[in-house]
């Protein structure tokens, strides 16, 4: 196996994790554009969430650290979602040039 095939087989959610619809087997020359841009959007929204709430926690005082605290948390789980659509927005985009590659 080389290392793209092992590096794409690493991007693929364990079952249960991908979106509606979402087909890691599809052949269809269109799925990838699609998830590509599907998994765009959603790493885009979740860095301005995670800009926004950092800056927050910046803001935040000594008496605040309950908040802090409960903010740090949501911080990590939203850096966790936002490192899978990124792997599944690199996964995506490989599986396009994979399947355009093989165009007849």
């Amino acid at each position: 196996m080389d290392s793209s095939a092992a590096e794409r087989k690493e991007f693929v959610a364990p079952e249960g994790t991908l979106l509606d619809g979402e087909n890691p087997a599809s052949i269809h020359r269109d799925d990838p554009e699609h998830w590509v841009a599907v998994y765009s959007e959603l790493v885009e929204s979740t860095t301005r969430i995670l800009t926004a709430a950092r800056e927050r926690v910046a803001v935040r005082n000594a008496a605040d650290q309950a908040d802090v605290k409960l903010l740090e948390v949501e911080i990590a789980a939203l850096e966790a979602r936002s490192a899978f659509f990124a792997s599944r927005l690199r996964w995506w985009a490989d599986r396009g040039r994979e399947l355009w590659a093989g165009k007849d």
